[in-house]
């Protein structure tokens, strides 16, 4: 529950004159899954970094990612002090997917049977390049812009007593209808108060919130929080970050309500949609409207 409160935090605090976080204008990581948010010592866990960069007119990007075990905080100059080796990786498609070993000594010494792999990541729209791991990033881009480098960290539960399974979405509807993988065109509009608004409504597949017991009560049980974050290429989402409800007795969903302000009318728009819980589980989807 922590976790979610501080992205929303994170969403809510932005300054009104920043560019919203759902607006995805340069290369981003938006979002990465493991395919074991919590993993046993000894086990493989396969990681899908999502990574978009809309405007970069089809440019070549290139993945890097360490890991480092148990350093000691959550706060990832930490993680950075303890890191391996880092490895690149090409993007392909808006992934980049690898695989990541957890020790089988994962846990030894420590005071709970519990542990964290993390897993430092970045993106770059040109080469890396090494650097003092001092300095912050433990590797820069040699295309110093803004928008060629981005770079973040993942963290995995090292526990061999319990399974998290990652929470899926079931189906994705635009304006009450299907978008697979389709958005239908629609056109532009420049006045917010005239603006022709677009529903979109994600239902999450049955079992998505799982059931746990309580870490302090093993006789109670609680179920994970269940957030939506959405993104676009361009125009305005009225809601970035939205729980779980079923405002209208059709069925418990996400909702929100994309405005197409100021598009430009000849690009397209894409369209992700990253579903998190409470628990280091994730899933994410992509749609696009062409012209």
């Amino acid at each position: 529950m922590k976790k979610i409160v501080a992205l929303l935090a994170f969403v809510a605090c932005a300054p009104k004159d920043f560019t919203p976080a759902s607006l995805v204008t340069t290369l981003r990581i938006l979002a990465v899954r493991a395919d074991k948010p919590f993993a046993a010592p000894g086990e493989n866990v396969q990681l899908d970094a999502l990574v978009v960069d809309p405007r970069g007119n089809g440019r070549d990007v290139r993945f890097a990612f360490g890991t480092c075990v148990n350093p000691g905080s959550g706060e990832i100059p930490d993680c950075v002090s303890h890191l391996g080796p880092l490895k690149e990786l090409d993007v392909v498609d808006q992934s980049a997917t690898f695989g990541v070993d957890i020790p089988a000594d994962a846990l030894k010494g420590l005071s709970l049977p519990v542990g964290t792999v993390g897993v430092v990541f970045a993106a770059c729209a040109g080469r890396f390049v090494d650097q003092p791991r001092a300095a912050g990033a433990p590797i820069r881009c040699s295309d110093n812009s803004r928008d060629s480098f981005v770079w973040g960290m993942k963290r995995i539960t090292v526990i061999d007593i319990a399974r998290n399974q990652n929470p899926e979405m079931a189906k994705i509807f635009w304006d009450g209808g299907g978008s697979e993988p389709e958005i239908p065109p629609f056109d532009a509009c420049t006045d917010v108060k005239t603006c022709l608004s677009h529903t979109i409504d994600i239902f999450p597949a049955d079992g998505a919130a799982e059931s746990y017991p309580d870490p302090l009560d093993l006789k109670s049980t609680r179920t994970e929080d269940l957030v939506m974050f959405f993104f676009a290429s361009d125009g305005k989402m009225q809601d970035e970050v939205v729980r779980l409800a079923d405002p209208d007795g059709r069925g418990m969903r996400f909702t929100t309500h994309f405005e197409p302000l100021d598009i430009d009318p000849k690009k397209p728009i894409d369209f992700w949609f990253v579903l998190r819980d409470d628990r280091g589980g994730m899933s994410f989807a992509h749609r696009h409207m062409s012209r």
